[in-house]
């Protein structure tokens, strides 16, 4: 699965990557620690999409988190 960036995404972060192979990977939804000056501003704590394989792992910042991790689990197979 190769994920591609979309152009709103800093420079630093625009650049596509693979994830293989997908028999190792794994999705789930973490809770995004944030500081104290974050914690004084934002009441509820922030939910990411995270994809981990045997080489890496990476976050997304998604709508609907709990939804679109069960539609990328039920198009790629990955548990």
């Amino acid at each position: 699965m190769t994920f591609v960036p979309h152009t709103k995404n800093l420079p630093l972060h625009r650049e596509p990557f693979e994830i293989p192979p997908l028999d190792t990977a794994t999705v789930s939804i973490v809770e995004t620690s944030l500081n104290l000056f974050a914690r004084l501003l934002i009441t509820k704590t922030p939910r990411h999409m995270e994809i981990k394989w045997a080489g890496g792992s990476a976050r997304f910042i998604v709508p609907a988190v709990e939804e679109t991790a069960v539609k990328v689990r039920s198009v790629t197979g990955i548990k």
